[in-house]
């Protein structure tokens, strides 16, 4: 006859093994990777969600949205294929006073109210498990996705890291981010046609971003943990270059999942530090109180994932 304590370890060990999802690669973060893909011959749908609100006054949403199709190829090789779409609202956001921000064009008139919504693009996503927090020391998988739009082309390439402590009730995730892309530009607002500013241009910029991560089991089905990004931006093409540095930006905040066998969700909060460095003189104009905005970031993003197996 099994003792009261060993009676109650028994019951929430076995809660815990029932509130284990089908399959384990469910997103357990909103802007992290853990290690794990479909299983092969599985199908996955996954819609997000983002909201990146406000400036440092006025009015600003920027809303980037994806519908994702995801297959397990193998078990360790997973492929995907993304639509991308957006929407975007400003008015009189950046410290001036004038109408600016992510995605919203130079001949944007600065006095206006802007809004859109647009259909962006499509994006492949290629992840390939190399080893397995189950099964290894840790976990390690490479990311790659390129996309794209009729107004920007991308690709960015993901080192992926996943340790899992407590008999795989804690998480802790590592992602290691490179991005490239190339930006059509639009000539400045009200400038005549032979100004050379009224010409429209290709932005070539680079991304470098460190993303770390904690997910802990609080109850079955339910987990709870924080994130952290720190991104750097350079102006020009595949330049790492601290001459080339254009800004730095950290985020943090809090996130919540839920998964079941059949479907799962999270939701992630993050605010901007105010640790920010601008280094050029757009940037620094567009910095308040340490935090970075202009086309370079927003005062806080919030980020809700789904995901549905099929």
């Amino acid at each position: 006859m099994l003792k009261p304590r060993s009676a109650v370890r028994t019951v929430v060990a076995g809660a815990l093994l029932i509130a284990t999802p089908a399959f384990a690669d469910e997103a357990l973060f909103g802007y992290l990777y853990t290690t794990e893909t479909l299983p092969k011959g599985v199908f996955e749908y996954e819609q997000w969600a983002t909201a990146n609100y406000k400036q440092s006054q006025g009015t600003y949403l920027g809303l980037p949205l994806r519908s994702e199709i995801e297959y397990g190829v193998t078990d360790t090789f997973q492929a995907a294929l993304y639509l991308n779409y957006s929407y975007v609202r400003a008015f009189a956001n950046n410290p001036f006073g004038e109408t600016s921000g992510p995605g919203v064009p130079n001949n944007a008139d600065p006095n206006a109210t802007y809004r859109r919504w647009r259909l962006d693009g499509v994006s492949a996503e290629f992840i390939y498990r190399i080893l397995s927090p189950y099964k290894d020391p840790f976990g390690f998988a490479l990311y790659l996705e390129p996309t794209w739009g009729s107004q920007e082309s991308e690709l960015e390439a993901k080192l992926l890291f996943q340790k899992n402590f407590l008999d795989d009730r804690l998480v802790l995730a590592a992602n290691v981010i490179f991005e490239w892309s190339r930006e059509k530009q639009t000539g400045g607002f009200g400038l005549p046609p032979d100004d050379p500013g009224a010409a429209p241009s290709t932005e070539k910029e680079t991304q470098f971003e460190v993303a770390l991560g904690a997910s802990y089991l609080f109850a079955p089905g339910w987990r709870a943990g924080i994130e952290y990004r720190n991104v750097n931006h350079y102006a020009g093409a595949y330049s790492f270059s601290n001459s080339n540095k254009e800004w730095q930006a950290s985020y943090l905040g809090p996130n919540i999942h839920y998964g079941s066998k059949k479907w799962w969700i999270t939701f992630t909060a993050l605010g901007q530090l105010p640790a920010g460095h601008a280094y050029n003189e757009e940037f620094q104009e567009n910095t308040v109180n340490r935090r970075v905005y202009g086309s370079g970031g927003t005062r806080y993003a919030f980020r809700m994932r789904l995901g549905v197996y099929f």
